[in-house]
This record gives C-alpha cells, structure tokens and sequence, in this order.
C-alpha cells in the first residue's frame, strides 16, 4: 500500500484541538517555565568555564521561571553540562564560524540525557533507517540516515505454538536484555548462533535488514536534520503502530549546523491510516521570540529547557517498554519502502539480499555489478573518497578509472603486494615499498643497527600514549561531576583501583613508565571537563554486527571521537579547540620509487632496501620472543612477509628494464589525495611566501563519485592468518590487560582556516574512522597513508626524526600509530603493531585517550618552534628551494609526470612497432626475390 503523510504547523497550544491530547501535553512541555533556582541559586556543580553564562540568566525575566520541584530525574542533576555544551558551542561558532556542524556537541548532551532517562537505552549515531512507502517516491531510494538514536532493544521472541498469530509467548518477558547502565555492547551479536530470532513481521522493523533478525530496535527518540526527520518520523510511526504502542513518536529536527533543536510528533490514524506529523510554525513576527518547541543550544535558557523537555520525557518512554512485552498487535501495515522494489530495481534488491546472507554467515560472495541507481543520501563520512564501495578484481584497467584513484577503494584492496600475474596492480605494500616505509612493531629493540633509535622512539610512544592518573583521585576525594553522572565516575574510579593492583604485580615492575601521573595543569583541565569526558563512554552500542544477525549500517562512534577531539586537543580557556579539521582532502606523498627510475642501480638500491626491511623485521622477532606470544606470532608472519617481498624483487635484477615499468605502472594506479576524518594541526604565522605552496590539506572536496558498489573479488587473497595479524591493528595491543578485563565486564566539512588564512597549516595529527562492521584494514591503510605523507611533508619543510601520531578506528575502538623519517638511515619508520588501542565505551579509556590528546596539545609548541627554526634559517636562495620543494614533494604534483611518462611510453611502443613493421616490409622483397630466383 502506498501511505499519505500530512504535515500540521502548530503556533500555539489552541492548534492542538482536533489532535490526541498527547500533543498538546508533549507541546505544553516544550514551553515549561524553568525552576527558579536557575536564575537565582543556589546552583550546583558548575565549572569555570560557564559562569558568564549564570549571569545570563539571572536577566531573564521573572516569567521565565517558576516554583516547583523537579522530578526525578532532575535538571539540576545536568545543569552543567548543559550548560558546558552551550559554551562548546559558542567557542565552536567563534573559531570555526556559524555554518560549522555542531551535531558531536549536541549528540553528547542527548546521550547524557538518555543516560539518566533510560539508562538501558541503546544509542546510535548516523544509523540508516527504513524510509516508508509514500506517494511520493525517493528514486529507489530505500533508507534514510537518523542522526541519533534513542532505542529499546528486544531480544529472542519466540512464538508459542498455542498462542494467536499476533501473540508473544510469556517466554519473551524473561528475553528483555539485563543491559549495562555503562554501555550497551552488542548484546546481539555475543549472542550464539543458536540464539531465538525475532519472530515478528518485517513491518515490525524500522532498521533495514531482510532474513534472521536477533534483535529488534524500538525508538523512543529520534533525531535527524531536516531532510531526512519527515520520513523518519513518519517511519517510527509506522512502526509504533504495527507494535500497538499508542503514544506518539517523538523526535527533533537538527538544523543543517545542528544548533538548533525543533520538537516533532508523529503518530498514524487508526481508521484512515494516515501518518501525520506535528511541528512547530514559525512566527511571522520576529519579536515574539522562538516558535513553540525551538531549542537554540546557543542560548542557556534554551538548552535547559530542551534538557528538561527531555528529562520530563522518560515516562513516555517507559510505555515503549511495557508495550515490548505484549508484541505486535498491527500486522496489516505494510509501510516500509523496500517491501516492494520499484520497477528497474530487482537485481539490487537480489544483490543487497546476497550481501546481507554473507555477512550473516561470515563469508565473502563475489557479485556482478550492480545497475547504477541514483545516488543515495550518505552520511557525512561517505564523502566520495569515503565509499562503501570495493574494488573489482584486478586485471588490467585504464589508469585514469575512478575505481583506481579512489582512496577508499584502494585502501579497501586486500595487501597482497607484488604480483606475477599483473605488472601494474597497486595497493598498500607497494604503495609503502615504493616510498621507503619500514612497518615495524612497538616493540624496545636490543639487536639491529637502528636499534638505539627505535628504541628511543618507541620510548616516546609510552610516554606520550602511556597510561597516567591523578594520585589525590579516589573514591574519598572524586573530582566533582554532574550528579547525573555520578555512577559513571563511581565506575571510572573502581577502574582506576583495579589499575593500583595491576600496577603492583611482580611482572609489571619496569614495563611502565615512572612518571604515573597527569601534570597539574592537565589534571586541573580534566576537572574542568570531566562530565563531558564521562558523557563519551555511555550508550555505547554496535548491535547485529558481521558476526551475527543482519548488518546494520551505522557510524555509532564518529561524533563521541570528534567530541573528544575537539575537548581535549585544547588548552584552559580555549572552549572548543580552534585547531580541528573534520572531512578534509589531503594530499599523499609522491612515489620516491619512480624518482628513482633513471638511476643505473635503482633495481639493485630495490633489492638491499627489501633486505634491510627484511633485517629490521628479523630483528624485531628476535626481540620479541620474550614478550607475549601473539606479539612473537605477528612478528613471525611479519617477518615472512617480508621474505615473500624480496622473493618477488630479486629475480629482477637479471631484468631492471621490466621492473622498472612494474613501478611506472603501479604508480599511475595510486591515488593522488584522500579525504582524511579528522586532522589536528598547527598554525604559524610569518611566512605568507610558503602558504601557497606549503599545501597539505586541500579545502576542495573532490567531485561526486557514482561508481557501483561491487564485491571485492580479492578480497579472499590473502591468508587468513596474514589478514588477521597484519591487517588489524587491534590483534595485538599495548593496553594494559586490566582494561581489557573490566570492558569485557563493562561492556562537515567546514572552514575554520578563516582565522588562519595569513598563518602556514601544519598538520599534527591524522584521523580515520571506520564502522565497526567494515574491514580494520581498511582504516589501517588509509592511516597508513595519511600518516606517510604527513612524515613526508615535514621531511620537505626539513623535519626528521619527529614522530606524529595517527589514529584508526572500527566503531568505538581506535589504535594509535606512530611514524617518523629517519635522516640516519633514510628511510620511514612505521610503528603499527602492538600499539595502544582505546575503547571509549569505557571511562578508563575514554579518560586515558583525553588524557594523550593533553599530551599532543602540549606537543603543538615544540612543533611549532621547530618548523619556525628550520624555514628561518636560509636565506632567499634557500627559500627559493624550499618553495620547489614544496611544490613537489605531493603525488598531485607527480600525477601529470606519470601521465607524461606513460604517454611516452606508448610513443615510444608506436614507434617501436613502426620500426619492425618497416624492417619486415624491407625484408619481404628480398624473401619473394629468393624465391623467384629459385
């Protein structure tokens, strides 16, 4: 059937007449007056940063507040994150502008608010919902995409086979998940396989997925911007109705910058089965201030009244739960657009089904192209270097194809590095090899003739990464937090002790470094902001992950490890931090291989660079054989990688002009930038003659890329064991065990270089998220990558050995890695295994992740300095080779060479074949004489 949505606009309370009450109440909610305490005191907790605000609103007008008592839970028990994210949000507009996306800020303060409404709720970020099947269609386009989500998660209903068709057995009320007030942590997918489905009518879900469903999503709340929160809303009606829960879905419009809330109602007709929506109009005079239920976070007035809207919400939402005991009541609503693919549309409706039974059942399935469609609304990560997309398998294709410029793509091909059979295949191994890049492990180095110097730097590592804690931090003197909160810091603080007793094992002496301290003044700005750093580790979720049930499309970390990001790489007073970047192109390094090519002994230099990395991975086992075993394990396959490499390299040097068009090729096959999610940086004034061409981030984003998704056919090529230890940077890590331990238990773009158009961009640090259901290789590839080419843009402004750091996600989890250029033994270094990893779905790693950001911050300083020391000690002829080289240390600037030397060698080939179809023609009438003759 096809639905009929009507939109209502409600100016006043007196429109709400002909609608059920509930309207009218949820509306009269919205324009509560606030407690008096809040213009007047006494306040609770507040930190420094918010007391300008308190005097704000001590000016509001007596009308705007009233006597009563809050209810539990109450405002007062938030007031200072609420109003923390208010002066988040101006510092945001001040330093980035009013069009910068301020949806992480707020995506925090709802998943605090959730916290204390429903602390079993599960929260999801950018997640794809099912669109409904309206009169006007969406192109084939099936699903939306939720800012946030707020959703009751029902487990492994079962039918009794006496019960009606639309009853739930009384086996389902004992099904309800026992959910960690800290983190939900995919319950369903720790399920077995031999978990209960949910046994319940498609129309039943609003989370797209078609076959065994172990879990099924109730919104409560829902929150989108303002293309996407109509079918949205008229979605979660559907479902609302097919589920017989009676009240009406409530949900907010996010505006395009996210700073401004707008309440929305939607509920369908019982009788005419029409889906109507309520929302607020605006006012034609702007003097009467905001429409009624428009929240400005902006404002403090307004962000405590959004916060108190919700917070007096949490008796509706417990109706979601009551009524996902009964079951399904509705079955005859067939609302959900992909029920019936539209014509032209079958064969991806097949291929999507195909892709979905693979991930249920962990195999890969090699596809036919899929027909193009329209392209669909992405999140804000599936900018187009950030496609979901695969590559095809690798035979030959044109240099110039999409497919092989994509830096997704190309992060996405399996690390199977050089290949017999395709002289001009490209992915990460020769990308590295090529540029001189040694992968190594975090581990202190005793053999080798880089030993010293690894080991210093694998020093710094521990020493920026390491683990550090307040000393007067305990359950006697807690640093102070939203009440709210309390039981997450109650948690943290219980962590921390488990941390004293691991300190105190007999086999940790000496691992650790001796300063087990945060500095003063970070231990200060932590106090400061510790109900914003507790709000990151609650409501964690990845639910029907690969490893079990169908997968569901979600970004659920991205805007907590921007949050973090933007708090923490920060100084006292600074609000927001100015020095993020999110969604920014940047360029790759170029390939220092095929600079090399007109050199005599480039194949030779080839060969002893292999064997040195051969050595240097040799070593590293060598000294890893005291350590755990999976890291001797990981060190063994490195190692045999390596071999694998010189084994492929050396039988050319009997043959340098074949490798040398191996290198050319592959070259013209690498992309030229990629779209980065994240990159802290650095801004140094004075030198406006290097600004144009000192060019590591690229404003531009690059144009729309419609190329199919199709399964990647190599993916399977390399060994299981290889993929799993080399590929994953999570397989081994440095965090201690006890984090380990106690998380199994606990389970836009934007311009900001206004400000910094006169000053050089120095990028300091480099970000990739991944979803949780996608390859972790992907991720490290791309931060691969990312991090090269930052070493090699420092390694032309005349920075060595200076490591920088990169981060890599999957879903909540992130490792950090490290990179620098060694001016002895010129050469990079790449530390990727065994490295620290951080799940900020827990508040002892969220707060360790905090506390390295202060680190890093710190850090900016000496870099800065440094930088500032080598462009100002030459003078103008230096200068003068300092702009060339900057102007072609990128492998933007190497594209064109590339494409030149193909077009050479395919003159050159011309003319080749020209001269042997002469020479033959010559020899023809010699050959018809002799016969002739004879």
């Amino acid at each position: 059937m096809t639905l009929s949505v009507e939109t209502h606009s409600i100016a006043s309370l007196d429109d709400c007449a002909a609608w059920p009450p509930e309207i009218s109440r949820l509306y009269d909610a919205s324009d509560a007056s606030l407690p008096s305490w809040c213009g007047t005191g006494p306040y609770p907790f507040v930190s420094d940063g918010i007391l300008p605000l308190l005097s704000e609103l001590s000016r509001l007008p007596t009308s705007a507040y009233a006597d009563f008592c809050d209810t539990t839970p109450r405002l007062a028990d938030i007031f200072n994150l609420v109003l923390s994210t208010v002066a988040d949000i101006r510092s945001l507009v001040a330093h980035y502008g009013p069009l910068c996306s301020a949806v992480s800020f707020v995506s925090t303060l709802l998943r605090a608010l959730m916290h204390m409404c429903a602390k079993g709720a599960v929260i999801m970020n950018e997640t794809a919902f099912v669109r409904p099947r309206t009169k006007t269609p969406h192109r084939g386009e099936f699903d939306g995409v939720a800012t946030f989500l707020a959703c009751h998660s029902v487990e492994g209903f079962a039918r009794d086979s006496s019960s009606g068709p639309d009853m739930v057995d009384e086996r389902s009320r004992s099904s309800l998940p026992a959910v960690s007030p800290m983190s939900v942590d995919d319950a369903s997918a720790s399920s077995s396989s031999g978990a209960s489905s949910i046994d319940v009518p498609l129309d039943a879900h609003i989370i797209p997925g078609r076959g065994r469903h172990l879990c099924l999503l109730l919104p409560f709340l829902c929150v989108a911007d303002t293309n996407h929160i109509v079918d949205l809303m008229s979605s979660a009606a559907c479902q609302r109705y097919v589920w017989g829960i009676p009240p009406p879905a409530i949900g907010f419009a996010l505006s395009k910058s996210g700073t401004t809330a707008t309440l929305v109602l939607s509920w369908v007709d019982l009788y005419t089965d029409v889906v109507h929506i309520v929302c607020p109009a605006q006012r034609p005079n702007s003097n009467q201030g905001a429409p009624l239920g428009v929240f400005d976070f902006t404002s403090p007035s307004a962000a405590l009244s959004f916060a108190q809207l919700v917070l007096r919400l949490s008796n509706e939402f417990s109706v979601v739960y009551d009524r996902a005991i009964v079951g399904c009541e509705n079955n005859t609503l067939d609302w959900r657009s992909d029920g019936i693919p539209p014509e032209g549309f079958h064969e991806q409706s097949v291929a999507r089904w195909i892709r979905e039974v693979a991930l249920s059942s962990g195999k890969s399935l090699s596809l036919p192209p899929t027909p193009p469609a329209s392209p669909p609304n992405r999140v804000p990560s599936d900018s187009p270097d950030k496609s979901d997309a695969t590559m095809e398998s690798d035979g030959p294709k044109k240099s110039d194809s999409k497919s092989q410029k994509s830096s997704s793509q190309f992060a996405a091909r399996s690390a199977k590095g050089f290949d017999k059979n395709d002289e001009g295949r490209a992915d990460i191994l020769t990308w590295t090899a090529d540029r001189a890049v040694f992968m190594d492990a975090l581990i202190e180095r005793t053999t080798g003739n880089d030993a010293s110097e690894i080991t210093k730097m694998v020093r710094f590592y521990e020493e920026m990464c390491g683990f550090r804690w307040p000393p007067t931090w305990d359950r006697n003197s807690p640093p102070r937090i939203d009440e709210g909160l309390s039981d997450v810091l109650d948690l943290l603080l219980d962590q921390a002790v488990e941390f004293q007793k691991f300190l105190a094992l007999p086999k940790q002496a000496g691992t650790l470094p001796k300063q087990a301290s945060v500095k003063a003044e970070h231990r200060k700005f932590l106090e400061e902001h510790m109900s914003t750093l507790l709000s990151a580790s609650v409501g964690a979720c990845i639910l029907n992950d690969r490893r079990a049930g169908v997968k569901i499309n979600q970004a659920e970390s991205r805007h907590r490890w921007d949050a973090l990001l933007y708090h923490f790489y920060a100084e006292d007073g600074e609000g927001a931090s100015p020095y993020v970047l999110l969604e920014k192109t940047i360029h790759y390094a170029r390939n220092q291989a095929v600079d090399r090519l007109s050199a005599e002994s480039f194949v030779q230099d080839q060969i002893k660079q292999v064997k040195d990395y051969l050595g240097s991975c040799a070593d590293a086992q060598t000294d890893a054989r005291h350590l755990d075993t999976s890291v001797w394990r990981q060190s063994i396959t490195a190692t045999a990688r390596a071999q694998e490499l010189l084994d492929f390299v050396e039988p050319f040097n009997e043959r340098p002009d074949e490798y040398k068009r191996w290198v050319q090729h592959r070259s013209g096959r690498e992309p030229k930038d990629g779209i980065c999610d994240a990159i802290l940086f650095a801004a140094l004034p004075g030198f406006p003659d290097l600004i144009a061409d000192a060019e590591f981030v690229r404003d531009a984003r690059a144009p729309p890329q419609d190329a199919p998704t199709v399964q990647n056919s190599d993916s399977n090529s390399e060994s299981d064991s290889v993929k799993k230890q080399l590929q994953n940077p999570f397989y081994v890590c440095t965090t201690e065990s006890w984090m380990r331990r106690t998380q199994a238990a606990h389970e836009q773009a934007h311009k900001n270089v206004l400000q910094f158009q006169d000053h050089l961009l120095l990028p300091h640090f480099v970000a990739e998220y991944k979803k949780s259901a996608e390859d972790e290789g992907k991720a490290l590839n791309q931060g691969r990558m990312y991090l090269t080419s930052m070493v090699a843009f420092y390694t032309t402004l005349g920075v060595e050995d200076y490591p920088f750091f990169a981060l890599v996600t999957s879903g909540k989890v992130g490792a950090i890695l490290m990179a620098w250029k060694s001016s002895e033994h010129c050469r990079t270094y790449l530390i990727e295994r065994n490295v620290r990893s951080f799940d900020i779905s827990s508040p002892i790693q969220a707060f360790h992740f905090a506390t390295f950001l202060l680190r890093l911050r710190d850090d900016q300083k000496k870099l800065k300095g440094l930088v500032e020391s080598k462009l100002s000690a030459g003078g103008d002829e230096e200068r003068k080779g300092l702009r060339a080289k900057l102007c072609k240390w990128s492998k933007l600037a190497q594209q064109p060479e590339d494409e030149a030397r193909a077009r050479a060698e395919e003159l050159a080939q011309t003319a080749k074949a020209a001269e042997a179809a002469e020479a033959r023609h010559h020899r023809e009438p010699s050959r018809r004489s002799r016969k002739g003759g004879q």
